[in-house]
């Protein structure tokens, strides 16, 4: 089994800026760091500046950083909830179709995604890890041990609640725009 700490460390000493992210596309686990911890209002961070832990089945494809929406990442929705205001972010369905996913999983709008985008290269560092097995124990341990912030489930997150209210307003927000649509 995968060492936990050793993964942290690792993340630790090989964060990088998204454009240098290397292209694995393998299975892994992966982390995202405050590079100015002051920058994200009403979020403490706990271990040196660790803001989210996931994984993938590709990590190339999971770069959060170069997505163009927030409905397909849960950390881009929590971050442009928390910054709905400061990049002046509306929400909308994440698509046309009549599902209801498509307002639960907002998004920020072309012009406000592309504000975000810069928002986290300019304040947010990766690294990733690959692994051959055991991908989904080690993130929840890794989350477990480590309580980064932004990670809403597998630790008993004290601003869980705070960040849930925040991505309610837009997914209200989204849910005038899906409605508007039918």
């Amino acid at each position: 089994m995968t060492d936990i700490r050793t993964v942290f460390q690792f993340f630790f000493e090989n964060r990088l800026c998204s454009d240098d992210l290397p292209m694995h596309m393998d299975n892994g686990v992966y982390a995202i760091f405050v590079e100015t911890p002051q920058c994200l209002p009403n979020v403490v961070l706990q271990q040196k500046e660790l803001l989210y832990i996931g994984r993938s089945d590709n990590l190339a494809g999971r770069n959060h950083f170069k997505m163009k929406s927030s409905g397909f990442s849960s950390p881009r929705r929590s971050l442009g909830a928390i910054l709905k205001s400061e990049l002046k972010l509306n929400a909308e369905p994440r698509s046309t179709g009549r599902s209801p996913s498509n307002y639960k999983n907002y998004c920020f709008g072309s012009e406000g995604e592309t504000r975000l985008s810069k928002w986290m290269r300019q304040n947010l560092k990766c690294a990733i890890y690959p692994l051959d097995s055991d991908v989904q124990v080690i993130e929840k341990r890794l989350i477990k041990e480590y309580e980064p912030p932004l990670n809403l489930t597998n630790w008993r997150n004290p601003k869980k609640k705070m960040i849930q209210n925040l991505r309610t307003v837009c997914k209200e927000e989204a849910k005038i725009v899906w409605q508007a649509r039918l």
